[in-house]
């Protein structure tokens, strides 16, 4: 394995990442845009992989997951909740939520989630997401969205 992917596989710890694409992609900066009930988010680093292992539940992706380091803003006077189900990615125009079996796998190898998170006001807080998409998805412009949870036949509200 060529060392420059060796070391950035490393940063995971615990986690053995099988990367998909050559070394993967990062993302730096806002991916997040918009502020919906005044909490921004923005991708610190993004990877690609196949497969997420630990010692407890490995998970392998349909396509292939993107992994995502996400810090998120609160500038609301209130308590806001992150969970799954507010938090989706649009690549391309499709929305994604959360992997349930890639955020388990994260999860058990001591990566903190950002979806078990309260934002305190003017608090922020970085934590792990998880996506499984289809290999050619992974390539689009990615944008994260926040919205409260929506009836299974509302249509998805614009990020």
């Amino acid at each position: 394995m060529p060392r420059n992917v060796a070391a950035k596989l490393a940063l995971f710890g615990s986690v053995s990442l099988v990367a998909v694409l050559a070394v993967g992609w990062a993302l730096t900066g806002n991916a997040g845009g918009k502020a919906h009930n005044g909490v921004s988010l923005h991708v610190l680093r993004s990877y690609t992989a196949h497969r997420i292992e630990n010692a407890y539940l490995p998970a392998t992706a349909n396509g292939v997951y993107l992994i995502m380091d996400v810090s998120a803003t609160n500038g609301a006077s209130h308590v806001v909740a992150l969970t799954s189900l507010e938090l989706k990615l649009d690549l391309g125009g499709a929305r994604y939520q959360p992997d349930a079996h890639g955020l388990s796998a994260l999860e058990l190898s001591g990566h903190g989630l950002l979806t078990a998170t309260n934002l305190a006001p003017a608090s922020t807080a970085s934590g792990w997401l998880v996506f499984d998409v289809p290999p050619a998805a992974a390539t689009a412009t990615p944008q994260l969205c926040l919205s409260q949870p929506q009836p299974a036949n509302a249509p998805n509200p614009a990020c």
